[in-house]
């Protein structure tokens, strides 16, 4: 009997296994959103406005005619009915303007009487100067009587006039006249005669005295008797 022949086992060598590397996965980055600045708005220039200068347009100023101004100072009116009897006189009583024209005479003032009226020429006794409106200190103790003779005369209405002499614009002397006349009233009524007694009026060089009862006056002369006021009482 034939023995079978065993074949000889091949010895398998094992070989060794070097691993196999995993690749590497990278990570994703995500990139950073940055904002993005607003856009920049160019500001607009604004030009300035220049405002055109306007001159004033300076008109002449006309020369007022002479006209007669008066400038009364108001009277409250009557409201009386013709039935009521009249008021009692207060510290100011009578209306006899003879008494009052006596009075006046012994203070010096030559009061003169037409028409139911007493006129003075305070020519002398108030002498302004030359172009001036400003009273004249000399003037003050006289109206100062005659203001104390008319607070006793209350019943009656008192209007101051005022002149000049013909030298110069005759406009522009009738308002110095007016101011020469206001001047002597405001005295008057600082001294305590009632304002709603008097008015002022201005004559300007309207009515010249030297050319009055023919008198020969120099130049000089005529101008100072022209240069004056003159005060009308009347009742009221």
């Amino acid at each position: 009997v034939t023995q079978p022949v065993a074949e000889p086992v091949a010895e398998t060598v094992a070989q060794p296994t070097k691993p196999v590397a995993e690749p590497v996965t990278q990570a994703a980055v995500e990139p950073i959103a940055v904002p993005e600045a607003p856009p920049v708005v160019a500001q607009p220039t604004v030009e300035p406005v220049i405002e055109p200068v306007v001159e004033p347009v300076t008109e002449p100023v006309a020369e007022p005619a002479a006209e007669l101004s008066v400038q009364p100072i108001p009277i409250p009116p009557d409201n009386r009915s013709p039935e009521a009897p009249a008021p009692a006189p207060d510290s100011a009583g009578p209306t006899d303007l003879v008494a009052l024209s006596s009075q006046l005479d012994q203070i010096g003032l030559a009061p003169s009487m037409s028409d139911g009226r007493i006129r003075l020429n305070l020519q002398e006794d108030v002498p302004f100067e030359f172009d001036s409106a400003s009273l004249p200190s000399a003037a003050q103790p006289v109206l100062e009587r005659l203001a104390t003779l008319l607070g006793n005369y209350g019943d009656t209405r008192v209007r101051v006039i005022g002149h000049t002499d013909s030298l110069g614009n005759s406009g522009y002397n009738q308002r110095l006249s007016l101011r020469r006349a206001q001047a002597v009233s405001r005295y008057l009524t600082e001294q305590g005669v009632d304002p709603q007694r008097l008015s002022a009026v201005g004559m300007g060089e309207q009515q010249p005295l030297a050319d009055q009862g023919g008198q020969q006056l120099s130049r000089q002369e005529a101008r100072l008797r022209d240069r004056r006021i003159e005060i009308l009482i009347e009742p009221k």
